[in-house]
């Protein structure tokens, strides 16, 4: 056959072997029969000349940057010969890596303007809002490594409205359009700007999002977050969250992904077992061999601004706490959120919780612990001790290193409308592969693959 993806493995393998390179790309694009050359051997060019899945972006956060460097450099190929033409078949479907950093944070690369260049950035169900950290910002997160500046980037731009002069020729944002986002742990001032974005294998031209100039709190290693929640969330920032902007661009059937996040055997307790598989998360798919049962499903709560379903019971050791039944509605608000560490509860309950559950700092009990047990309509998840106690290595100074184990399990109290409520972070979520639509208004879990 001379058909396109025919002619994609062929340009794969001359690839591979040295015939041809990144430089004369644009050439054999060109030159490709068939209309889907934007979508076929984009994939395939990414593929062979640095990674090994056509549809997934492998990044390491502190490896690999040759990689890096070169898939910046066909994504800015990639960019002047094809970005320009009308798609007729949406990608619908892409995954993206995440790098998991001791089992509390899991970050995954995007590529934003050009020529395009890497940001780590957290995958957050638990907000709506997509930032990235200014070249100004004013925080003392000496890791952040890349930090956005229009100026770099010739795709930049900033939106009419927040302009004072029409047409916005300049690429500095006046401050019309600043927002103030607060989050569990801290807060972001940003102003809004826009360039065009690549998630994954998925493009987004001139895509609106925060640039920081202002930090409080902790927000880890990561250089940005993008928000999944929905847009009830955005407050009084009128920009597109990212499955809307995915969907208007005819990128996405469906408002729907999943997340999978593995376990870090280093900063795991004794007895938990190491994943196989990568961290990732995926748009518009789910991936058979990353879940060991069929996924169970619960319908969200009617007000759409978390991912929040309804939990009748908790249990410690099989016994019922009596929180849910307790409450004024009869049931607790429980919210999934792929960008919380550890479980959470109201303080109050969390203060009983841990009765039962706080580990010992030396880890000497946690064979000792009983299992914690979310009861949903339809579903019961169970975790163990081993699943809910995260650890880390302390460094030996006399002697070899030792680890010190705490309980993934805190207090927040978040006041009404939106709360009380309970999360299920990355504690949960190790455990549980989940499945996020939108569309049917669902989350669903299934026993994670490891």
């Amino acid at each position: 056959s001379n058909g396109p993806h025919c002619y994609c493995q062929r340009l794969e393998r001359a690839i591979r072997s040295g015939q041809v390179s990144q430089i004369n790309m644009r050439t054999h694009l060109k030159a490709m029969p068939g209309t889907l050359k934007a979508q076929v051997c984009l994939l395939v060019l990414l593929a062979a000349t640095t990674f090994t899945d056509a549809t997934t972006v492998r990044l390491q956060k502190t490896k690999h940057h040759e990689r890096a460097a070169k898939f910046a450099q066909i994504m800015q190929a990639w960019h002047d010969t094809v970005a320009s033409n009308t798609w007729e078949h949406p990608m619908s479907e892409t995954s993206v890596p995440m790098d998991n950093y001791m089992n509390t944070q899991y970050m995954g690369g995007i590529f934003v303007g050009s020529p395009p260049r890497k940001y780590n950035v957290i995958f957050d169900t638990g907000s709506a809002n997509f930032w990235l950290y200014g070249k100004g910002s004013s925080d003392t997160m000496s890791s952040i490594v890349s930090r956005y500046d229009p100026k770099d980037s010739s795709t930049s731009s900033v939106p009419e409205r927040c302009c004072r002069r029409h047409p916005c020729s300049d690429t500095e944002v006046t401050g019309l359009c600043t927002w103030t986002v607060e989050y569990g742990g801290g807060g972001i001032k940003a102003n809004v700007g826009a360039d065009d974005v690549v998630i994954g294998s998925i493009p987004l031209k001139a895509l609106e999002f925060g640039q920081v100039f202002e930090t409080w709190g902790d927000f880890g290693d990561a250089e940005g977050i993008i928000g999944l929640a929905f847009p009830d969330l955005l407050g009084d920032n009128n920009t597109m969250p990212l499955l809307d902007a995915m969907i208007q661009a005819g990128q996405m059937k469906s408002a729907d992904f999943a997340v999978y996040l593995s376990t870090n055997i280093e900063t795991s307790v004794q007895g938990a077992l190491a994943s196989n598989f990568e961290s990732e998360i995926s748009f518009g798919l789910t991936k058979p061999h990353l879940h060991t049962a069929p996924f169970v499903y619960h319908q969200l709560l009617a007000e759409r601004n978390y991912w929040a379903i309804k939990m009748l019971d908790f249990q410690i050791g099989g016994v019922s706490t009596g929180s849910c039944s307790a409450s004024e509605t009869g049931f607790c608000k429980l919210v999934v959120d792929t960008g919380t560490s550890f479980l959470t509860a109201p303080s109050r309950e969390t203060h009983n919780i841990l009765r039962y559950i706080r580990v010992e700092s030396n880890c000497i009990n946690i064979h000792q612990l009983p299992d914690i047990t979310y009861v949903l309509p339809g579903g019961v998840y169970t975790l163990t001790a081993h699943d809910y106690v995260v650890s880390s290595a302390v460094p030996g100074f006399l002697g070899p290193d030792t680890r010190e184990c705490v309980t993934g399990f805190a207090p927040l109290d978040v006041d009404t409308p939106l709360g009380p409520l309970w999360i299920l972070g990355d504690v949960f979520l190790r455990k549980y592969y989940s499945h996020f639509m939108r569309d049917s208004a669902q989350v669903g879990f299934a026993p994670a693959a490891s």
